[in-house]
C-alpha cells in the first residue's frame, strides 16, 4: 500500500499544502515512542512527501513532552469559511459578510 498527501500543487489553501511536512513530522513525533522508532518510520514518509512534490524536507525526532493547557470558556462564535479554490478572484467572504451587516 502506498501512501500518498496532497499534492503541494494541488487546488488547497496555500497555509495547508505548506504545513504538510510539518504536519506529518508532528504526527510521527506524537506515535513514536523513541528515536529508534522513528528513524525506523522516517524514510517511509519522506519518500510520500517526495512523490507529492513538497520540498526536500528532513523529519527530525523530538521528545513528547505534554503541554499543559489552561482552560476556556466556550464560547458561541459563527464561523463563515467559504469553501477554496485557487480560481475565485472575489473575496466571497467580505461580501457574504457586507450582506449579513446590512439585513441585521
Amino acid at each position: 500500500k502506498i501512501t500518498q498527501y496532497v499534492h503541494r500543487l494541488s487546488n488547497h489553501p496555500p497555509s495547508i499544502t505548506r504545513n504538510i511536512p510539518d504536519m506529518i513530522s508532528h504526527r510521527i513525533n506524537s506515535i513514536s515512542s523513541n528515536k529508534e522508532t522513528f528513524d525506523a518510520a522516517k524514510p517511509y514518509y519522506e519518500d510520500a512527501l517526495k512523490r507529492s512534490e513538497h520540498q526536500n524536507y528532513s523529519m527530525e525526532f523530538t521528545d513528547n513532552v505534554p503541554v499543559l493547557r489552561k482552560k476556556s470558556r466556550k464560547r458561541n462564535i459563527l464561523w463563515f469559511n467559504p469553501p477554496f479554490s485557487n480560481t475565485v478572484e472575489t473575496n466571497i467572504g467580505r461580501r457574504f459578510l457586507n450582506l449579513i451587516g446590512k439585513n441585521i
